[in-house]
C-alpha cells in the first residue's frame, strides 16, 4: 500500500531535503500551494464589489498571472494536466467575445471578474490537489465554506417571498442584519434560490465525507481524534445545509438535492453489494434502502413540481419560467456566437424581448434554466464549451469510482452527486456565469478533475 502523505517525513527525522524543497516546505501543506490560495482570499470581494473601491480592482487585475509565474520560478508547473485545460480555455475566449456586446457594465464588470475568478480558482485548486491527503483537506475546507454559507445565508437572504406557508413562523425569528451586499436584490440581500443552489453543490460533499469517517471506522474499529473533530464538523455542515434549504423554500433546490441523495444512495448500495458476495440479507436490506429512498424522494419531487404546475400566472412560477426561456430562445437565435453579454439578461429582457407576465420593473438575472443561461450571454461556444467541462468531470468523477482509494472513493462520490443535482436544479433555475455562487461550482469542478491524477500517487 502506497504511504499516504499524511504520514511522510517531517524536518528534523533525519532525513535530508533539497533545499528548495527545504524553502518552501511553509508554504505547502499537503501538496495544496497557500500562496495562491491565500492570494485568492484576497481577490474574492475585491472582484465580487468592483465598483466599491475601482482602484483597488485594477491594482488586483494583475496579482493572478504574478502569482503563477512567482510559482514557476519556484520550479513548479503553472498548472497540473487534468483534460479540462482546454474546454476552460474555451469559455474563458467565448466570455472575451461576449464582452463586446456588454452594454451595461455596471451589470457587466462583475460577472467578466467573476468568470476570471472562476477559472483563477479552478487552475489554483486543481494544480494543489495532487495527493489524496491535499484532497480531504480540501473537501474539508468545503465544509467550511458551507458553514460559512449558511451562517451568512441566515442572517442575509431575503425570505419575503414565501411559499410553504407551514414555515413563516419561522421567518419571523430570523434576524435581517446583513443588507446591501447584492446590488440588485431586495434590500441588497441574497436570493434564496441561489443560496440552495450553493447547498445542493457543497452539502453533498459533506455528507460523503461523514459517511466516509463512518467507514473508516467500521473498518478500523477506531477513529482518530483528528478524524473525529472533522466528522462532526462535517455533519453540522450537512445538516445545517439541509435546514436552511429547507428555508430557502426553492423547489429545484429541494428537487437538486433529492437527486443527489439517491445517487449518494445507490453509490452506498453499490459498495455494500460488492464488498458483501453471498450475504443475502445485507445486500436484500441495502437494495430495500435505496427504493425507500429513491420513492421518498420521487413522492416529494412529485409533490412540488404539482403545486408548482397548477400555479397562475405570475412571479416565480412555472408560466414566467415558460415565458423566460422562449425569450432566451429568442436571444440565442439573434446572439447565437457572442451572446447579449455576461450580465446583460435583465436590461436586454426589459428592452428588446419584455415580459407579458413579470413587471417592467422587475430585476431578472438570467434565464432561470442553467444551459440556457450559459448559452445567452456566452453564445453557443460558451455552452459548448461548459458542457465539455461538465462530461469531463463526469468521467474524472467516474473513474475515481472504479479505483475507489479510500477517501478519495468517498470524494468522487460526493462530487459526481453534488454534480448530478446541480444539474437537475439547473433545469429551472440558475447561477449563471460569473455569479458569485459559482465559485462552489469551480471548486468541484476543480477536485473532480484532479482525481485522476491523485489516484494515480
Amino acid at each position: 500500500m502506497r504511504n499516504s502523505p499524511l504520514h511522510q517525513l517531517q524536518p528534523g527525522d533525519g532525513c535530508a531535503r533539497p533545499p528548495r524543497a527545504a524553502q518552501h516546505e511553509a508554504t505547502e501543506v499537503e501538496g495544496i500551494d497557500l500562496v495562491s490560495l491565500g492570494l485568492l482570499v484576497v481577490l474574492v470581494p475585491v472582484f465580487w464589489f468592483p465598483w466599491r473601491v475601482p482602484i483597488l480592482t485594477l491594482l488586483a487585475l494583475p496579482l493572478v498571472p504574478l502569482v503563477w509565474l512567482s510559482r514557476r520560478r519556484r520550479g513548479k508547473s503553472i498548472s497540473a494536466a487534468t483534460g479540462l485545460e482546454w474546454p476552460l480555455v474555451g469559455l474563458l475566449l467565448a466570455s472575451c467575445v461576449s464582452s463586446v456586446a456588454v452594454v451595461d457594465w455596471q451589470l457587466g464588470l462583475p460577472k467578466l471578474l467573476g468568470i476570471a475568478l472562476a477559472a483563477a480558482t479552478f487552475v489554483t485548486v486543481s494544480r494543489s490537489c495532487a495527493t489524496d491527503g491535499s484532497v480531504v483537506w480540501t473537501l474539508r475546507g468545503t465544509a467550511l465554506i458551507l458553514l460559512a454559507t449558511v451562517t451568512i445565508g441566515l442572517l442575509g437572504t431575503d425570505w419575503s417571498n414565501a411559499k410553504f406557508p407551514q414555515l413563516d413562523a419561522l421567518y419571523q425569528r430570523l434576524p435581517a442584519v446583513l443588507h446591501g451586499f447584492v446590488p440588485n436584490g431586495v434590500n441588497g440581500e441574497l436570493n434564496p434560490n441561489e443560496l440552495a443552489g450553493m447547498i445542493v453543490l457543497l452539502a453533498p460533499l459533506s455528507i460523503t465525507q461523514v459517511l466516509a469517517a463512518c467507514a473508516s471506522a467500521c473498518t478500523r474499529r477506531t477513529l482518530s481524534k483528528s478524524n473525529a473533530v472533522w466528522c462532526a464538523i462535517n455533519l453540522t455542515a450537512s445538516l445545517c445545509g439541509l435546514g436552511v434549504l429547507v428555508l430557502t423554500q426553492s423547489r429545484t433546490g429541494l428537487l437538486g438535492m433529492g437527486v443527489s441523495l439517491v445517487v449518494i444512495a445507490a453509490i452506498v448500495v453499490r459498495r455494500i453489494w460488492k464488498l458483501s458476495p453471498g450475504r443475502t440479507e445485507v445486500r436484500a436490506a441495502a437494495a430495500l434502502a435505496l427504493v425507500v429512498v429513491s420513492a421518498g424522494s420521487i413522492l416529494v419531487a412529485v409533490w412540488i413540481l404539482s403545486g408548482w404546475l397548477k400555479a397562475g400566472p405570475g412571479p416565480d412560477t412555472f408560466a414566467s419560467r415558460q415565458e423566460l426561456w422562449s425569450r432566451a430562445f429568442a436571444m440565442i437565435q439573434d446572439f447565437p456566437l457572442t451572446g447579449i453579454g455576461p450580465g446583460q439578461f435583465s436590461p436586454d429582457l426589459q428592452a428588446l424581448y419584455p415580459s407579458f407576465i413579470l413587471p417592467r420593473t422587475q430585476f431578472v438575472p438570467h434565464a432561470h434554466n442553467l444551459y440556457l443561461a450559459y448559452a445567452t450571454e456566452l453564445g453557443l461556444p460558451g455552452l459548448g464549451a461548459f458542457l465539455i467541462l461538465e462530461v469531463r468531470f463526469m468521467r474524472s468523477c467516474l473513474q475515481g469510482l472504479r479505483a475507489w482509494r479510500g477517501q478519495l472513493g468517498w470524494a468522487a462520490a460526493g462530487l459526481l452527486s453534488a454534480m448530478l443535482g446541480f444539474l437537475a436544479y439547473g433545469l429551472t433555475d440558475a447561477i449563471g456565469p460569473g455569479a458569485r455562487g459559482g465559485l462552489a461550482l469551480w471548486i468541484g469542478l476543480a477536485v473532480g478533475a484532479a482525481l485522476p491524477r491523485a489516484t494515480t500517487k
